[in-house]
């Protein structure tokens, strides 16, 4: 589990330090960095098994993540093993301007115990039996689509997964119909908590060609008061919370889950419902670790101001971040911890900043 996290020079990152906990809520308004940092963990997550020069590439390329081009960007983890020991995960990053601007070096380490590698390399390619490869880089993060989840999907048995943006969540579902029906009726119970309408989950073969061969497997749904509803006409925040729910129930289940816009699209009770119930699958699972952004209030109110990492943006533009248990307001009692971030959700951040 990752105990502390830093980035400096990175997209809104001048410099941050933060700690984690094992269910850490970002907010702040847009554009201040609760994304980067997210960004940032799952770099770092997937540096472990990926050479960067694979890795850093697309929306990752090293000239889109950098805040000052002639500076190196650092990432860096204080990550605890299930074992008790901790390992300190380092990322450099530099651009080399001089042969073009989309060139770059990069140099990794593991302390203690660990050979750094470099650009062509991973951790796992200098130390194949490290127990840090296992655990730091099983890491997802889910930027849920409604139209990925709703879309065709596809499946083998033992080897359908969820995309990062919900995709081929019918997938998973068809192969758990016909393998593992127990974890499909755990996701069901699980989604009902959260919309108490739904009664079952189907997943059907799409019509077939001329070839007579399925073109993939579809989504459906069955409320109370409906039969046989297609995902792309049940609401996105049903389908975000299915896709979460089937991520969080897979296996093997990921150690870091990072989560964008946290309770996106559902309603406010629904929110809190939905909190609980990652909650109480952390509590079967102690080894996992839930990192999300949110902008709603009542995500908030699920956890407790130590929880919550609250982002502005300074004078220079950079991001500032400081966690909600520090609001000078934070032993008020009668108040939640929606609320104390909502009476004040940035001034006291940037307070002694020069």
């Amino acid at each position: 589990m990752i105990t502390r996290f830093s980035l400096s020079n990175f997209k809104a990152h001048a410099h941050t330090d933060v700690a984690l906990r094992p269910f850490t809520v970002l907010v702040g308004a847009n554009g201040v960095g609760k994304t980067s940092m997210l960004e940032g963990l799952h770099i770092l997550a997937q540096c472990l098994r990926t050479p960067t020069v694979d890795l850093l590439r697309g929306p990752w390329a090293p000239r889109r993540l950098v805040r000052v081009p002639d500076v190196a960007i650092e990432l860096s983890e204080a990550f605890h093993r299930s074992d008790g020991d901790e390992n300190t995960i380092r990322l450099k990053v530099e651009l080399d301007l001089e042969v073009d601007s989309r060139a770059f070096s990069s140099t990794g380490s593991v302390t203690p115990g660990g050979k750094d590698f470099a650009s062509s390399e991973s951790f796992r390619s200098v130390h194949r039996s490290h127990p840090l490869i296992r655990e730091a880089s099983s890491a997802v993060m889910l930027r849920p689509s409604a139209r990925a989840i709703a879309a065709v999907g596809h499946f083998t048995l033992g080897g359908s997964r969820v995309e990062y943006d919900g995709a081929n969540t019918a997938g998973v579902i068809a192969a758990w119909k016909l393998d593992d029906d127990e974890r499909l009726q755990q996701v069901t119970r699980a989604l009902q908590k959260v919309v108490p309408q739904v009664r079952a989950l189907r997943a059907k073969p799409v019509a077939t060609g001329d070839d007579g061969v399925p073109a993939g497997v579809a989504l459906f749904v069955d409320f109370d008061d409906a039969k046989d509803v297609p995902a792309e006409l049940v609401s996105e925040g049903t389908l975000v919370a299915l896709a979460l729910l089937v991520l969080l129930h897979d296996n093997p289940q990921p150690r870091l889950v990072l989560l964008d816009d946290l309770g996106a699209q559902l309603h406010p009770s629904a929110q809190g419902e939905l909190v609980s119930l990652l909650r109480d699958i952390q509590a079967q699972n102690p080894l996992l670790q839930i990192v999300a952004s949110t902008h709603s209030p009542y995500v908030l109110d699920a956890v407790e101001p130590a929880d919550v990492l609250v982002f502005a943006r300074g004078k220079e533009g950079s991001a500032r971040v400081r966690p909600l248990a520090e609001h000078p307001n934070a032993n008020m009692e009668g108040i939640t911890t929606g609320q104390l971030w909502t009476m004040d959700p940035e001034s006291w951040v940037l307070e002694g900043e020069p």
